[in-house]
């Protein structure tokens, strides 16, 4: 044993140094000298290779007379021994020839490793007398002996100590940088075991803080243990935090026979015993079935072979266990025990951190709870709305079924009054609002503390009425004030579950809200009083200020802000920081400075004032403010002032858009009656111009008739137009020639642009695709844009120029741009020109609303409108809409299509006021083929109706006497069957009132001013 560890040591020795440097060592040490030298072990091994032995040695070996490596190596035990306890060089005599030698020793860390072996010869004496003697002794021949003496170089004294000498300092060297690898070798492994002990730890920590439950992070943390210790399996204990036995709550490895016995209650000794040693040290077992104590069948039925267990430690408490398992018996290293030490230390602080993040989520929720009740109770001064409140916020806290809350006024020894319930049934209201079910008596008054459990029939009188209501665990507590008990809150829950120490005290605390609540219902009414005159703002609690939505400010003497609430930071844009200490001047325009220093000097010399004013922001804009500002005394001493600062803005700008707006119901009124009252005439016009077109006789009047026609559809789109601006309605959709609708806008401006000194340039791309639209809708947008460009050069006062352009973009888009050379837009107001009842003109020269409708057209026909401009160098209004590929129009004037022949003898009733249009009708109608009659007023359509049983009618909405929906209702009533073969006619498509009708009905209708063409198909599709 002793030769394997001197072998060890050796080798160790070997990896530190190297054989190079000892050989390089050797060689440099004899090879000047011609000494002899040769470094080997205690034992004589040889390390090195040794330098050429002396002719004389070399002699004695070649006859065996001596062995000179175990000679030189000094072979004696005695010499060794010296040597090593020494520690220094020693000098000896070879016993065979006349040779000196010298012994070096290397020790490293205290121990003697390696000898270096010097020798020299002293002297050459072949001539002299021993010589012959010599040769006797040894048994050589004189003359062999004679010329080995001769042949072996001599060293002297002098210079042999020397490079012993030399030696010595060379191998203590040798030994000290030995020592200094081994350090540093120790070093390494002591950090490496450092790192991994870190990143475990590390490891284990992330792993307990990153997973939602308990059960996954302590199994996450014991994976990370068992992966680095590379174990079988484990389990970790937790006793309850009030105590107990301790319980497995995560496991990794183990079979379902450990998870059972463990939890199973017969084994709670044996869990003790098994797993959690007596001492809070770590218990190390190699090997169970050596272990005593331990019962071997069962721990072998477990296939467990060895474990260790460590505590869960968190300061001085032992939280629980963590034990970690081999299947075989297994010699656990000391750096393995002591990391999983270092382990249940972690697991014990993350248990102890996931316990106080519980304690601290349940308080916080807790916490919330009483702040929604503070809040319920906080809303109202009326009792019964608190009460009310209360008790609602009270059962949803805790999941109850039922509740009650009783009062009792100061003083009163009898019953407490039932003033609010949740949940009963009204007989075990009348019940109890005699007596409470319990935390009353007439003995001993009102319960000063709480009451719970989870039987309310062992708890609650009479329990027959508990039986009947279902009524389960129970708790109660008063409600108890600053001064003293006001009442008592119940709350019953209708499944049997256990009340937890935190919930009582939860609902002990909601209890004393309450009281506190109605006991300080009477100030608080005198609190609200005196929030409305802000007299002395120091008084006020920080959080009402804070939640104000007026800003409040106080300012000294001196004019400089001393505080001011997070409202005035906001309407500002100045931080808190930057308002106080500031001059309370920078918060107006230059021109109301004045102003706010009136407002000061009234409110030093006592008075209080209020004035509207615009507030400057950091950022450059305004606000309007209505300020109040009081006088601030200390002790009968004015001190400064309180302002309190109102944001009018909105409210000045919704009072100026209700203006407007009301100006514009008023003409929408008057548009839409107008619009209205045009439809008539517009359809006899329009329909009897269709009518004569078509008659064989007129063809020599084709075109003027024609002319007629288009006029009448266009002003019946004008007349759609004014309806739309009076209710808003989807644009009509048909094929579209852009530039024709530009070329119309700029034919109608062109004369007054000629004579405002305006030049037009047209830049219109042929062959531009037809779109899909509403080419009024479109003309209003381009003369909009148009009119405001005339505008903006008119304010230049120099020759204007504008340019319309049209072109089609890559992806099949087509694009129509208006530029002119006026002085554009301000960056300021860029962003905003689109907004309704933005405008930049001067007071009554726009309503905002230009640009508005024009991006509300724009967007409803799929496109984009935008603006790009550069102030004082023009602005150029770009739209862009979408194609869709349209059957182009034929050219020339064609005829009417023919009339397709109607069956004969189908009669038609026509109900309207309006002669003509009913004359019109008829006319039309007859020539089809049809049977047509005429009635103007209800009644004597009823009676028609009744007398020639019409196929279909076609009847007005809006007449004198009976209306269009009136007479409906009424042959629905008499003729089901014709009602279904009624065909409406109004001139009011668009009124949400005539829609919903329509809509409702599900029956077709003709709006005015509707073509003949249309009457045909609607009476076509009637009949089938």
């Amino acid at each position: 044993m002793a030769s394997e560890h001197i072998a060890a040591d050796l080798l160790h020795l070997l990896d530190v140094l190297g054989l190079d440097e000892l050989q390089a060592i050797q060689d440099s040490l004899a090879g000047a000298a011609g000494v002899y030298a040769s470094l080997g072990t205690l034992a004589g091994q040889p390390l090195t290779r040794p330098t050429p032995l002396p002719a004389i040695c070399m002699l004695l070996q070649r006859d065996s007379r001596c062995q000179p490596d175990r000679a030189c190596g000094f072979a004696s035990s005695h010499w060794r021994k010296g040597l090593a306890e020494a520690g220094q060089v020693a000098f000896a005599r070879c016993p065979y020839g006349d040779l000196q030698l010298a012994a070096v020793p290397l020790r490293v860390q205290g121990r003697l490793l390696a000898i270096l072996t010097l020798g020299r010869v002293p002297s050459a004496r072949a001539a002299e007398a021993w010589l012959p003697e010599a040769a006797r002794r040894l048994r050589l021949d004189e003359a062999e002996l004679q010329a080995a003496l001769l042949a072996t170089p001599v060293v002297e004294e002098a210079r042999f100590r020397s490079l012993v000498t030399a030696a010595e300092t060379v191998l203590r060297t040798l030994g000290s940088l030995a020592e200094a690898r081994l350090a540093a070798d120790e070093a390494t492994r002591t950090l490496e075991t450092t790192n991994r002990r870190l990143g475990t730890l590390g490891a284990i920590a992330a792993a307990v803080i990153r997973s939602p439950t308990w059960q996954e992070s302590l199994g996450q943390a014991l994976q990370t243990i068992l992966d680095v210790l590379r174990l079988d399996s484990g389990a970790v204990f937790l006793r309850g935090e009030g105590g107990g036995p301790m319980r497995l709550v995560a496991h990794r490895g183990v079979g379902p026979e450990f998870v059972a016995l463990v939890d199973s209650e017969v084994s709670d000794g044996f869990q003790e015993a098994l797993l959690f040693h007596e001492s809070e040290l770590a218990w190390v077992v190699p090997d169970v079935f050596s272990e005593p104590g331990l019962p071997t069948d069962l721990v072998h039925h477990l296939q467990i072979g060895a474990f260790v267990a460590v505590p869960l430690r968190a300061a001085d408490d032992i939280l629980g266990a963590l034990t970690l398992h081999t299947a075989k018996p297994r010699a656990f290293q000391p750096n393995e025990v002591a990391l999983m030490a270092a382990a249940g230390e972690q697991l014990g602080i993350g248990v102890q951190t996931l316990r106080l993040l519980a304690a601290e989520k349940r308080r916080a929720g807790e916490l919330a709870i009483l702040n929604e009740v503070a809040v319920a109770v906080g809303h109202s001064l009326d009792l019964q709305v608190i009460v009310d409140q209360a008790l609602n916020t009270a059962l949803q806290s805790f999941r109850a079924g039922a509740g009650l809350i009783y009062l009792q006024e100061e003083g009163s020894r009898g019953a407490p009054v039932l003033v609010a319930h949740r949940g009963l049934s009204p007989e075990a209201a009348a019940r109890w609002s005699e007596q409470p079910p319990m935390g009353w008596d007439a003995d001993h008054g009102l319960d000063q503390g709480p009451r719970w459990g989870a039987n309310a029939r062992e708890a609650c009188s009479p329990p027959d009425l508990v039986l009947a209501e279902g009524l389960a665990g129970y708790v109660s507590a008063p409600l108890r004030g600053q001064q003293r008990s006001h009442g008592l809150l119940i709350a019953f829950s209708r499944e049997p579950r256990a009340i937890l120490g935190n919930e009582v005290e939860l609902f002990q605390a909601i209890g004393h809200e309450i009281g506190l609540a109605l006991e300080n219902a009477e100030l608080y009414r005198e609190t609200r009083r005196r929030l409305a005159d802000l007299e002395a703002l120091q008084h006020f609690n920080e959080r009402i200020l804070h939640t104000m939505q007026e800003s409040i400010f106080i300012v000294s003497a001196r004019g400089r802000i001393s505080y001011a609430t997070p409202r005035l930071a906001e309407l500002t844009g100045y931080g808190v920081d930057e308002l106080i200490g500031g001059d309370w001047l920078m918060l107006a325009k230059p021109e109301d400075h004045g102003t706010l220093r009136q407002v000061l000097q009234a409110a030093l010399a006592g008075r209080s004032t209020r004035s509207e004013l615009s507030l400057v922001r950091k950022d450059g804009g305004s606000r309007h403010v209505s300020l109040g500002a009081v006088p601030l005394s200390d002790g009968g001493t004015v001190t400064g002032m309180l302002g309190v600062a109102s944001d009018l803005t909105e409210e000045v700008q919704l009072r100026s858009r209700l203006r407007q707006a009301e100006k514009l119901s008023a003409l929408g009124e008057l548009v839409s009656g107008v619009a209205h009252e045009l439809n008539n005439p517009l359809t006899v016009i329009r329909g009897y111009a269709q009518l004569l077109l078509g008659r064989e006789d007129a063809v020599g009047a084709s075109r003027e008739l024609q002319a007629i026609t288009e006029h009448a559809e266009r002003a019946a789109h004008i007349v759609q137009e004014l309806l739309t601006f009076a209710r808003e309605r989807p644009p009509a959709r048909q094929p579209v020639d852009l530039n024709a609708v530009l070329q119309s806008v700029l034919d109608l401006r062109e004369r007054e642009m000629a004579a405002a000194g305006i030049h037009v340039v047209r830049r219109l791309a042929p062959g531009l695709p037809r779109l899909q639209g509403d080419p009024y809708q479109l003309q209003q947008v381009f003369l909009n844009i148009l009119t405001n460009a005339e505008q903006a050069l008119a304010e230049t006062g120099h020759e204007g120029l504008i340019e319309v352009s049209t072109s089609l973009t890559d992806d099949g888009q087509v694009v129509a741009t208006i530029r002119d050379n006026g002085p554009g837009i301000p960056a300021a107001v860029a962003d905003r020109i689109f907004d309704p009842f933005f405008t930049t003109k001067a007071d009554r020269q726009g309503t905002g609303l230009g640009l508005s409708i024009c991006y509300g057209i724009v967007n409803a026909h799929g496109g984009r409108i935008w603006a790009d401009s550069i102030e004082g160098q023009g602005a150029a209004f770009s739209v862009v809409l979408p194609v869709t590929t349209v059957e182009a129009p034929s050219h020339g004037e064609a005829p009417p299509p023919p009339e397709p022949a109607a069956p004969a003898g189908r009669h038609v009733l026509i109900l309207e006021d309006e002669v003509e249009i009913a004359r019109l009708m008829a006319r039309y109608l007859e020539r089809l083929g049809y049977r047509a009659s005429v009635a103007h007023e209800a009644r004597a359509a009823l009676q028609m109706i009744a007398e020639e049983s019409p196929d279909l009618v076609l009847t007005d909405l809006k007449m004198p006497g009976m209306s269009g929906r009136e007479f409906y209702a009424e042959l629905r009533k008499t003729c089901p069957e014709l009602a279904e073969r009624v065909i409406f006619v109004t001139g009011d498509t668009v009124s949400p009132d005539t829609q919903s009708f329509l809509k409702q009905i599900g029956r077709p209708h003709l709006a005015k001013p509707f073509s003949l063409e249309e009457v045909r198909a609607a009476v076509a599709a009637a009949l089938g």
